[in-house]
Protein backbone atom coordinates (compact mmCIF):
# COMPACT_ATOMS: atom_id res chain seq x y z
CA UNK A 1 0.00 0.00 0.00
CA UNK A 2 2.83 2.09 0.73
CA UNK A 3 4.71 1.69 -2.52
CA UNK A 4 1.38 2.45 -4.60
CA UNK A 5 1.02 5.60 -2.36
CA UNK A 6 4.66 6.20 -3.29
CA UNK A 7 3.96 6.18 -6.67
CA UNK A 8 1.11 8.15 -7.20
CA UNK A 9 3.29 10.75 -5.02
CA UNK A 10 6.14 11.09 -7.97
CA UNK A 11 3.74 10.70 -10.33
CA UNK A 12 1.99 13.81 -9.43
CA UNK A 13 5.16 15.63 -8.81
CA UNK A 14 6.30 15.17 -12.28
CA UNK A 15 3.18 16.04 -13.81
CA UNK A 16 3.40 19.37 -11.75
CA UNK A 17 6.99 19.87 -12.74
CA UNK A 18 6.22 19.33 -16.19
CA UNK A 19 3.42 21.68 -16.01
CA UNK A 20 5.16 24.65 -14.70
CA UNK A 21 7.86 24.49 -17.00
CA UNK A 22 5.65 24.17 -20.17
CA UNK A 23 3.73 27.16 -18.27
CA UNK A 24 6.95 29.50 -18.84
CA UNK A 25 6.69 32.04 -21.08
CA UNK A 26 9.77 31.95 -23.26
CA UNK A 27 12.70 34.54 -22.15
CA UNK A 28 12.82 36.31 -25.31
CA UNK A 29 12.07 40.35 -26.04
CA UNK A 30 8.28 41.08 -26.52
CA UNK A 31 7.16 42.23 -29.93
CA UNK A 32 7.48 46.29 -30.74
CA UNK A 33 7.13 47.89 -33.75
CA UNK A 34 11.02 47.33 -34.53
CA UNK A 35 11.76 43.27 -34.27
CA UNK A 36 9.06 41.45 -35.71
CA UNK A 37 11.35 39.46 -37.98
CA UNK A 38 13.28 38.06 -34.99
CA UNK A 39 10.26 37.84 -32.65
CA UNK A 40 8.31 35.85 -35.20
CA UNK A 41 11.14 33.25 -35.24
CA UNK A 42 11.65 32.80 -31.92
CA UNK A 43 8.05 32.87 -30.68
CA UNK A 44 7.02 30.08 -33.56
CA UNK A 45 10.21 27.18 -32.32
CA UNK A 46 8.72 27.87 -29.06
CA UNK A 47 5.46 27.10 -29.92
CA UNK A 48 6.77 24.16 -31.93
CA UNK A 49 8.49 22.83 -29.05
CA UNK A 50 5.83 22.66 -27.00
CA UNK A 51 3.45 21.19 -30.11
CA UNK A 52 0.75 23.96 -29.94
CA UNK A 53 1.91 25.74 -33.18
CA UNK A 54 -0.86 23.73 -35.64
CA UNK A 55 -3.01 25.96 -33.29
CA UNK A 56 -1.51 29.57 -35.03
CA UNK A 57 -1.26 27.70 -38.54
CA UNK A 58 -5.02 26.89 -38.89
CA UNK A 59 -3.46 22.95 -39.35
CA UNK A 60 -5.31 21.48 -35.89
CA UNK A 61 -9.12 22.54 -35.86
CA UNK A 62 -11.83 22.71 -33.75
CA UNK A 63 -13.40 19.26 -32.69
CA UNK A 64 -16.74 18.75 -34.71
CA UNK A 65 -19.27 16.81 -32.70
CA UNK A 66 -20.03 13.60 -34.82
CA UNK A 67 -23.52 12.82 -36.50
CA UNK A 68 -23.44 9.29 -34.12
CA UNK A 69 -20.73 7.73 -31.71
CA UNK A 70 -19.41 8.60 -28.12
CA UNK A 71 -20.55 12.02 -27.48
CA UNK A 72 -18.35 11.87 -24.10
CA UNK A 73 -15.16 11.42 -26.04
CA UNK A 74 -16.37 14.38 -28.11
CA UNK A 75 -16.61 16.09 -25.12
CA UNK A 76 -13.05 15.30 -23.53
CA UNK A 77 -11.46 16.16 -27.16
CA UNK A 78 -13.26 19.45 -27.00
CA UNK A 79 -12.35 20.52 -23.48
CA UNK A 80 -8.65 19.89 -24.50
CA UNK A 81 -8.99 22.09 -27.07
CA UNK A 82 -10.14 24.65 -25.47
CA UNK A 83 -7.36 24.37 -22.97
CA UNK A 84 -4.93 24.26 -25.76
CA UNK A 85 -6.47 27.20 -27.43
CA UNK A 86 -6.66 29.50 -23.77
CA UNK A 87 -2.80 28.78 -23.88
CA UNK A 88 -1.49 30.03 -26.80
CA UNK A 89 -3.57 33.11 -26.88
CA UNK A 90 -2.39 33.66 -22.90
CA UNK A 91 1.12 33.06 -24.05
CA UNK A 92 0.92 35.96 -27.41
CA UNK A 93 -1.24 38.25 -25.30
CA UNK A 94 2.22 38.39 -22.43
CA UNK A 95 4.27 38.15 -25.35
CA UNK A 96 3.32 41.75 -26.89
CA UNK A 97 4.32 44.81 -26.09
CA UNK A 98 1.63 47.05 -24.05
CA UNK A 99 1.92 49.60 -27.69
CA UNK A 100 1.41 46.87 -29.91
CA UNK A 101 -1.08 44.75 -28.00
CA UNK A 102 -4.03 46.47 -29.53
CA UNK A 103 -3.46 44.56 -32.93
CA UNK A 104 -4.76 41.14 -31.19
CA UNK A 105 -6.86 42.17 -28.30
CA UNK A 106 -9.97 42.58 -30.43
CA UNK A 107 -13.08 41.39 -29.61
CA UNK A 108 -13.74 39.40 -32.94
CA UNK A 109 -10.54 37.64 -32.44
CA UNK A 110 -11.59 34.53 -31.20
CA UNK A 111 -8.22 31.90 -31.90
CA UNK A 112 -4.65 31.65 -31.98
CA UNK A 113 -4.89 31.29 -36.10
CA UNK A 114 -7.43 35.06 -35.83
CA UNK A 115 -4.36 36.79 -33.63
CA UNK A 116 -1.55 35.15 -35.82
CA UNK A 117 -2.84 36.42 -38.91
CA UNK A 118 -3.21 39.50 -37.27
CA UNK A 119 -0.02 40.00 -36.46
CA UNK A 120 1.19 39.10 -39.93
CA UNK A 121 -1.03 41.39 -41.73
CA UNK A 122 0.02 43.95 -39.86
CA UNK A 123 4.05 43.61 -40.12
CA UNK A 124 4.37 42.19 -43.43
CA UNK A 125 1.13 44.07 -45.07
CA UNK A 126 3.40 45.55 -48.25
CA UNK A 127 1.94 48.63 -48.22
CA UNK A 128 3.66 52.15 -49.85
CA UNK A 129 2.95 53.55 -46.37
CA UNK A 130 5.15 51.13 -44.55
CA UNK A 131 7.57 50.64 -46.85
CA UNK A 132 8.29 54.92 -47.25
CA UNK A 133 8.09 54.98 -43.18
CA UNK A 134 10.70 52.02 -42.56
CA UNK A 135 13.01 53.63 -45.68
CA UNK A 136 12.61 56.95 -44.30
CA UNK A 137 13.99 55.72 -40.74
CA UNK A 138 16.81 54.21 -42.30
CA UNK A 139 17.66 56.95 -43.95
CA UNK A 140 17.66 59.00 -40.74
CA UNK A 141 19.42 56.52 -39.08
CA UNK A 142 22.45 57.63 -36.67
CA UNK A 143 24.83 56.19 -34.26
CA UNK A 144 23.11 58.19 -31.02
CA UNK A 145 25.88 60.02 -28.38
CA UNK A 146 26.63 56.67 -25.73
CA UNK A 147 25.10 54.19 -28.28
CA UNK A 148 27.67 51.27 -29.26
CA UNK A 149 28.41 49.53 -32.44
CA UNK A 150 26.64 46.27 -32.26
CA UNK A 151 23.37 48.24 -31.07
CA UNK A 152 23.75 50.45 -34.12
CA UNK A 153 24.35 47.53 -36.35
CA UNK A 154 21.04 46.10 -34.54
CA UNK A 155 19.09 49.20 -35.02
CA UNK A 156 20.05 48.78 -38.97
CA UNK A 157 19.36 44.89 -39.06
CA UNK A 158 16.08 45.61 -37.42
CA UNK A 159 15.36 48.10 -40.50
CA UNK A 160 16.55 45.92 -42.91
CA UNK A 161 15.20 42.61 -42.00
CA UNK A 162 11.67 44.23 -42.03
CA UNK A 163 11.94 45.94 -45.39
CA UNK A 164 12.90 42.76 -46.96
CA UNK A 165 9.99 40.92 -45.18
CA UNK A 166 8.05 43.93 -47.59
CA UNK A 167 9.83 42.95 -50.61
CA UNK A 168 12.42 45.54 -50.91
CA UNK A 169 15.56 44.48 -49.58
CA UNK A 170 18.38 46.66 -49.14
CA UNK A 171 22.13 45.76 -50.31
CA UNK A 172 24.59 45.52 -48.47
CA UNK A 173 26.70 48.32 -50.18
CA UNK A 174 23.96 50.56 -49.45
CA UNK A 175 23.48 49.68 -45.83
CA UNK A 176 27.62 50.03 -45.37
CA UNK A 177 27.14 53.90 -46.85
CA UNK A 178 24.55 54.23 -44.42
CA UNK A 179 26.12 53.18 -41.32
CA UNK A 180 29.46 55.91 -42.55
CA UNK A 181 26.89 58.63 -42.88
CA UNK A 182 25.33 57.72 -39.51
CA UNK A 183 28.57 57.53 -37.38
CA UNK A 184 29.10 60.63 -35.11
CA UNK A 185 31.52 63.36 -35.42
CA UNK A 186 34.19 61.26 -33.56
CA UNK A 187 34.21 58.76 -36.32
CA UNK A 188 35.40 61.00 -39.37
CA UNK A 189 38.66 60.23 -39.43
CA UNK A 190 37.62 56.33 -40.15
CA UNK A 191 34.65 57.58 -42.02
CA UNK A 192 36.71 59.32 -44.74
CA UNK A 193 39.26 56.46 -44.60
CA UNK A 194 36.35 53.92 -45.70
CA UNK A 195 34.77 56.01 -48.34
CA UNK A 196 37.85 56.78 -49.80
CA UNK A 197 38.86 53.37 -50.06
CA UNK A 198 35.73 52.30 -52.21
CA UNK A 199 35.01 48.46 -51.91
CA UNK A 200 34.01 47.64 -48.07
CA UNK A 201 31.90 44.80 -46.55
CA UNK A 202 29.90 44.41 -43.26
CA UNK A 203 31.98 42.31 -41.15
CA UNK A 204 35.19 44.62 -42.31
CA UNK A 205 33.10 48.03 -41.35
CA UNK A 206 32.18 46.24 -38.12
CA UNK A 207 35.44 45.28 -36.79
CA UNK A 208 36.32 48.27 -37.83
CA UNK A 209 34.07 50.30 -35.80
CA UNK A 210 34.49 47.74 -33.02
CA UNK A 211 38.32 48.83 -32.87
CA UNK A 212 38.12 52.40 -33.22
CA UNK A 213 35.21 52.10 -30.25
CA UNK A 214 37.57 50.14 -28.41
CA UNK A 215 40.38 53.42 -28.84
CA UNK A 216 37.59 55.99 -28.19
CA UNK A 217 36.92 54.22 -24.98
CA UNK A 218 40.21 53.76 -23.90
CA UNK A 219 41.35 57.46 -24.91
CA UNK A 220 44.68 56.81 -25.89
CA UNK A 221 45.62 57.97 -29.75
CA UNK A 222 44.38 60.16 -32.24
CA UNK A 223 41.45 59.16 -34.66
CA UNK A 224 43.34 59.98 -37.68
CA UNK A 225 45.73 57.59 -36.66
CA UNK A 226 43.42 54.86 -35.42
CA UNK A 227 41.35 55.09 -38.72
CA UNK A 228 44.73 54.56 -41.01
CA UNK A 229 45.68 51.80 -39.24
CA UNK A 230 42.89 50.13 -39.09
CA UNK A 231 42.84 50.21 -42.94
CA UNK A 232 46.24 49.42 -43.38
CA UNK A 233 45.70 46.27 -41.65
CA UNK A 234 43.62 44.93 -43.71
CA UNK A 235 45.21 46.02 -46.81
CA UNK A 236 44.52 48.33 -50.04
CA UNK A 237 44.95 45.77 -52.87
CA UNK A 238 41.36 45.56 -53.52
CA UNK A 239 39.99 47.34 -56.88
CA UNK A 240 39.61 50.65 -55.67
CA UNK A 241 38.55 51.63 -59.22
CA UNK A 242 34.83 49.34 -58.43
CA UNK A 243 33.31 52.84 -57.93
CA UNK A 244 34.63 54.97 -54.72
CA UNK A 245 31.10 56.01 -52.74
CA UNK A 246 31.34 60.20 -52.44
CA UNK A 247 29.29 61.88 -49.64
CA UNK A 248 26.09 61.88 -51.87
CA UNK A 249 25.28 58.53 -51.83
CA UNK A 250 23.17 57.04 -54.27
CA UNK A 251 20.22 55.58 -53.62
CA UNK A 252 18.81 51.88 -54.75
CA UNK A 253 16.72 51.86 -57.46
CA UNK A 254 12.48 52.09 -56.65
CA UNK A 255 12.56 53.91 -53.93
CA UNK A 256 10.55 56.86 -53.60
CA UNK A 257 11.71 60.51 -54.33
CA UNK A 258 11.01 61.08 -50.42
CA UNK A 259 12.82 58.55 -49.47
CA UNK A 260 15.76 59.54 -51.47
CA UNK A 261 16.74 62.69 -50.10
CA UNK A 262 19.51 61.94 -47.40
CA UNK A 263 19.69 65.35 -45.73
CA UNK A 264 18.40 65.26 -42.00
CA UNK A 265 15.95 68.17 -42.49
CA UNK A 266 14.00 65.34 -44.50
CA UNK A 267 13.85 62.75 -42.33
CA UNK A 268 13.05 64.56 -38.90
CA UNK A 269 9.83 65.58 -40.58
CA UNK A 270 8.29 62.30 -40.14
CA UNK A 271 7.20 61.05 -36.70
CA UNK A 272 9.91 58.68 -34.83
CA UNK A 273 8.45 56.40 -32.75
CA UNK A 274 10.74 54.08 -31.52
CA UNK A 275 13.55 56.83 -31.25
Amino acid sequence: MNSELLFHFIVLCFTFVRMSTDDRLPSIDKLTQSNWPVWKLQIKAYLEARELWNLCNGVEAEPTAPAEGDLADFARQLSKYQVRVARVKSILLQMVSTSQLHIIAQQHLQTPRDMWNELVGTFERPSLSNKLQLQTRLLDLTMEPGSSVDCYFKQLQELTERLAALGAPVESDFQVALLLRGLPSAYDALRVAFVAKGTVSMSELREALRTEEYRLNSDTGSVGASGSTVLSARGNDRNRNRGKQSSHMNVPPGWSHASRMSDKSVCSSVTQTER
